[in-house]
């Protein structure tokens, strides 16, 4: 069911400089609320490109992500790491984020984050 939590993503393309094909070429989804999704492919095949531009970490060279009734790339950095904030939780394949630290107590601050915004109650 579509609501104002979906996550749509519109024909993205991500074009990388001197790359020769794109990472993304006309990806459209959608991802209701509450949905469970996984994102497979071989390696290089635009995974992880697919997953910055869904979280706003990544602006695609065309197309749209939309969160709602928020057009994700149409807020300033400002506003989109708000909305990130809010959102988005994201854990990352490495812990090379703080390397001595495992994924549970690296992500913690996150959750706590989430919980205190009142996010875990939708």
């Amino acid at each position: 069911m579509l609501n104002r939590h979906s996550l749509i993503c519109h024909n993205v393309v991500m074009q990388f400089p001197h790359a020769g094909r794109p990472a993304l070429d006309g990806v459209s989804l959608v991802m209701p609320a509450g949905s469970v999704n996984v994102v497979v492919g071989a390696s290089g095949s635009g995974k992880s490109t697919l997953l910055m531009c869904l979280a706003g970490l990544e602006a695609p060279t065309r197309g749209r992500v939309v969160h709602g009734d928020v057009d994700v790339y149409g807020l300033d950095d400002r506003r989109r790491a708000a909305w990130r904030l809010q959102t988005i939780g994201l854990v990352f394949q490495n812990s090379e984020l703080v390397p001595e630290l495992t994924h549970c107590v690296t992500t913690l601050p996150c959750l706590l984050s989430f919980l205190a915004l009142g996010a875990g109650t939708h």
